[in-house]
């Protein structure tokens, strides 16, 4: 049996000189165009290959940029409020300080109650129809559960944001699933902020942990929605009043500092020491982080 180069020898020993040299140049040629037809294609692989992984990467940029301009005109569109009130906080920064000044005489002048005391009473009357309703629909559903919440009289004053805002005391003596009082705050976080149960009240030692909301969806048309969205505004040495149980609390700011949600440190305060902490979510409109801010009391009336 021959192989092809067998076969080739006896073919090249066939023929005269020059046309062995003529077939050799054939060969070489035949196998130089071969050569050059496999580089060419390996080249225009390579090539494909790289405009390949090129358009890839210009999809990707395309596709990361859409969704970041998506992302951003969401969050901004979808909590115009928060960031409303943050925007007139720059803006209009003398009217916020105007703000500031009426705000602090009408405190000092007549006691937050004398102002609102036509408000006050309609809002105890609807707030003990409230919760009655809401007691008697839990009680149709078997849902053992027993909550004081205070009158509105209890207010937080932050003179520097321009806020005067309901201080609510919800109390639970009885959880019957674990989401149970997370969805009591929720409610109650529609008329007010929140004192949590079992910190410290407002004049007492140790801290009085107290928590609102920075933002919420703009469906959910309340009061206090973004009551909290500025409060990254306040700075050291400035003062919140605290009415609590017709008693006046004057505090100064001691710190300031965002922290991750499941840190539990902050609740770790001198207990000798009277404080209130307010807490909101952070950035405006996530729950990435929390924002704490600790006072410390200076003055009780």
């Amino acid at each position: 049996m021959y192989d092809n180069e067998d076969i080739l020898w006896e073919l090249e020993s066939q023929i005269n000189p020059v046309e062995k040299i003529n077939f050799s140049i054939e060969k070489e040629e035949s196998v130089v165009k071969y050569n050059y037809e496999i580089i060419v294609s390996e080249i225009k692989k390579t090539k494909a290959k790289q405009n390949s992984i090129l358009s890839g990467f210009i999809f990707l940029i395309k596709y990361i940029t859409t969704t970041s301009v998506i992302f951003w005109v969401l969050l901004v569109t979808t909590n115009y409020s928060a960031y409303m009130n943050i925007a007139k906080s720059y803006i209009m920064k003398n009217d916020v300080e105007k703000t500031t000044s009426w705000l602090i005489s009408s405190v000092e002048a007549a006691k937050i109650t004398d102002i609102v005391s036509e408000k006050i009473q309609e809002d105890k009357e609807e707030e003990k129809l409230s919760i009655k309703k809401y007691k008697k629909e839990l009680d149709n559903e078997n849902i053992n559960l027993d909550i004081e919440i205070a009158p509105y009289t209890n207010r937080v004053v932050i003179p520097k944001i321009g806020k005067n805002i309901p201080l609510l005391d919800v109390e639970n003596r009885n959880i019957d699933w674990q989401n149970e009082l997370n969805d009591i705050f929720m409610k109650e976080l529609e008329k007010g902020i929140i004192r949590y149960p079992g910190s410290s009240k407002p004049g007492e030692d140790w801290v009085s942990f107290i928590f609102g909301h920075s933002s919420n969806l703009p469906w959910m048309k309340w009061d206090y929605n973004d009551i909290f969205s500025t409060l990254d505004n306040v700075v050291y040495g400035d003062e919140v009043i605290v009415y609590y149980g017709q008693e006046k609390f004057t505090y100064k700011i001691r710190e300031k500092k965002v922290i991750r949600p499941w840190d539990v440190s902050v609740l770790k305060r001198n207990e000798n020491r009277s404080e209130i902490s307010l807490m909101t979510c952070w950035p405006v409109w996530t729950t990435l982080n929390r924002l704490i801010v600790t006072w410390e009391l200076v003055e009780n009336d």
